[in-house]
């Protein structure tokens, strides 16, 4: 496997810790803002390093990776820098979710350009970026948040890692 590749996914998984540590937090103490703003940047970095990993199967014509790529890699850096508690952050965050949904959703109608697995976990991930700039529950967005989490988890430990 070549490093780049395993920094990226050492690198989802410990976004994917922080951002659940992040959450569970939230659910015991939903008061504090700065646990909700590292969250969000954790949220920014594992969108950001998606994108590498869902070019696996190649792009759509009229959506090439030139693109792409640092569209939504700009997009995470304005949700990372501010947060969803401001207007182009929870802009982001929902622009993001929208691109990761589609994404997911389409690979699954259409049978690429991702695999069913990776397709689930782009819409999981695009579900928990929608997740972020609901504000009025605290507690029930952090435990929706933490449950997608584990999902995407058990997806990728049930069907990416060869147990034999």
């Amino acid at each position: 496997m070549p490093p780049a590749v395993t920094a990226l996914i050492w690198l989802h998984v410990g976004a994917a810790l922080v951002w659940a540590c992040c959450s569970l937090v939230v659910i015991l103490a939903p008061d504090r803002a700065a646990v909700a703003r590292v969250g969000d940047a954790c949220a920014a970095l594992f969108a950001a390093a998606a994108m590498p990993f869902t070019g696996q199967g190649g792009w759509w014509v009229d959506m090439p990776a030139d693109y792409m790529v640092p569209a939504v890699a700009g997009l995470a850096l304005l949700l990372g820098t501010l947060g969803s508690q401001r207007l182009l952050g929870r802009l982001a965050a929902l622009a993001l979710a929208g691109f990761f949904l589609t994404l997911g959703l389409a690979s699954v109608r259409n049978g690429g350009p991702l695999a069913l697995p990776v397709a689930a976990k782009a819409m999981l991930l695009g579900l928990s970026l929608a997740l972020l700039p609901w504000r009025a529950a605290a507690r029930a967005r952090a435990l929706l948040l933490l449950i997608l989490l584990m999902a995407g988890a058990m997806i990728g430990i049930h069907r990416e890692i060869p147990f034999g």
